[in-house]
C-alpha cells in the first residue's frame, strides 16, 4: 500500500508541494527520492513533514457498481474499435461506421446508382453492387447491435447485483 507524505497534516505531492526546490535545498533530499518511513519527520519554519499510511477505505456496493460500469463502457469502446470481417474484407466496426455505411448505401440507392464505393480498414476502396453494399451494412450494423446488446445486459446485471462479489463477477465476454 502506498504511503502519503503530509505537510502539517495535509497530503502533498510533487505537484502541490509548497516549494520543491526549497525543500531539496533545506533538507538535502530530493523530493522524488524520499522513501516512506514511519520514523521520518522534518520540522522547518513551523511546518512538519511526515509519512503516514493512508487510512483504509471501504469499498461500498455503489462504488463497486460505478467502477464496473466504467469498466464495461471501456470494454464496449474497445469492442467497437475492432474491425468486422465480411467476405474476407475487414470493415471499420462500431455504430458510427454502421451509420456512415448505411447513409452511403441509401444515397446510392435513392440516386439510382447500381453500385457504391466503400473503403475498408486499410483505406482501400471497393466498388460494391448495392446488394453487396447492403450485406456489408447489415454485417457491420449487426456487430454494432450485438456490442450494444451485450453492454446493456451487463449494465442491467450490475444494477441487479446485490453484493460486491456479484458485481466483481460481471465481465465483458472474451
Amino acid at each position: 500500500m502506498p504511503w502519503i507524505l503530509l505537510k502539517d497534516g495535509k497530503e502533498i505531492t510533487r505537484s502541490n508541494v509548497w516549494n520543491p526546490h526549497r525543500f531539496n535545498r533545506l533538507t538535502g533530499i530530493s523530493f522524488q527520492s524520499i522513501e516512506p518511513a514511519t520514523d521520518w519527520s522534518w520540522n522547518h519554519d513551523g511546518h512538519t513533514l511526515a509519512w503516514e499510511a493512508p487510512a483504509p477505505t471501504t469499498l461500498t456496493l455503489d462504488d463497486a457498481k460505478e467502477h464496473k460500469r466504467e469498466e464495461i463502457r471501456a470494454a464496449r469502446w474497445k469492442a467497437e474499435a475492432q474491425p468486422v470481417n465480411h467476405n474476407g474484407i475487414e470493415w471499420h466496426g462500431g455504430r458510427d461506421s454502421a451509420a456512415l455505411l448505411h447513409d452511403a448505401y441509401q444515397l446510392a440507392d435513392v440516386q439510382g446508382e447500381p453500385a457504391t464505393i466503400f473503403t475498408d480498414t486499410s483505406n482501400t476502396p471497393h466498388l460494391l453492387e448495392l446488394a453487396e453494399a447492403l450485406q456489408v451494412v447489415i454485417a457491420v450494423g449487426n456487430a454494432a447491435q450485438e456490442i450494444f446488446r451485450t453492454k446493456q445486459q451487463l449494465m442491467n446485471a450490475i444494477d441487479d447485483a446485490t453484493t460486491i462479489e456479484a458485481v466483481e463477477a460481471i465481465a465483458w465476454p472474451a
